[in-house]
């Protein structure tokens, strides 16, 4: 995944060259019903039997580790850590992250529709970064290098939603959400209804933020060409931190409970 020299575009920041389409942001309850009844668990964890199968992309150990939930007592959660000042030299592309990936087993390919649910939460003194955005989630490409096709940000006090696919991954069409402000110190709880289709025709990408429509961008391409092994990552990603100016040198997020379902007789 390779970023050029950060540029604002709005409050969204974008790389150097790359292009987006802006959607209105707005929730809304009213939405495509998705009927619980039509999917089937293909993954499912609580943290509670700790996280055996999970892969790590960190620098050291402490960057992702399984904790008490911060709210609610006999819950666990991941609690995600990184630091401007580590050394991330031996990492992927040598930017600085902290991620933790699935099972190798759970993969979204075309021709399958998933419904991907998870909650974040984020600490009551954590500071915004106006400067840059992080990746907090993504849906990313199984074997071509390049933005990831679907990926949850924040930028400032705000997230954003983005979503790109088909022959022209440089560009992507993206929704700004506020406020997320608002939800530090509680838990926000998130679904993807997601079908890959790198021509756009059978491309489904809606999101929900505690329950509330809050992204629908049905026909757009939302996956490489060819790729049939995408994969989920969470944790934080901030590519242009020790590169560019930031208001922030910590960031931490916790992540809670995450399911992966299939729509059956797909």
């Amino acid at each position: 995944m390779k970023f050029g020299k950060p540029v604002k575009f709005g409050i969204v920041l974008i790389a150097a060259g790359l292009g987006s389409i802006l959607l209105a942001a707005c929730a809304t309850a009213t939405a495509t019903r998705v009927r619980a009844a039509d999917y089937q668990f293909v993954y499912s964890s609580s943290w509670h039997n700790g996280l055996d199968g999970l892969t790590f992309q960190q620098t050291t150990p402490t960057n992702i580790t399984l904790v008490d939930d911060p709210v609610a007592s006999g819950r666990r959660a991941i609690r995600v850590e990184l630091r401007k000042s580590e050394d991330f030299s031996r990492l992927i592309n040598r930017l600085p992250r902290a991620e933790f990936l699935l099972p190798r087993d759970i993969r979204l390919a075309p021709g399958h529709e998933y419904l991907i649910r998870w909650r974040t939460y984020l600490p009551n003194d954590l500071r915004f970064d106006s400067e840059q955005f992080a990746i907090i989630t993504q849906i990313h490409q199984g074997e071509h290098s390049g933005s990831p096709p679907v990926m949850l940000q924040l930028f400032g006090s705000e997230y954003v939603i983005s979503v790109r696919g088909g022959r022209d991954t440089t560009h992507d069409t993206q929704k700004r959400l506020c406020c997320a402000t608002n939800d530090r110190g509680r838990w926000v709880d998130w679904m993807i209804r997601y079908a890959p289709d790198s021509s756009g025709r059978q491309a489904i990408t809606q999101v929900w933020k505690d329950k509330l429509a809050v992204f629908d961008a049905n026909g757009i391409p939302n996956a490489y060409v060819g790729d049939r092994h995408s994969y989920l990552k969470f944790g934080i990603y901030k590519p242009s931190w020790q590169t560019y100016p930031t208001d922030v040198d910590a960031l931490t997020v916790y992540f809670g409970d995450v399911s992966v379902e299939a729509k059956r007789n797909d």
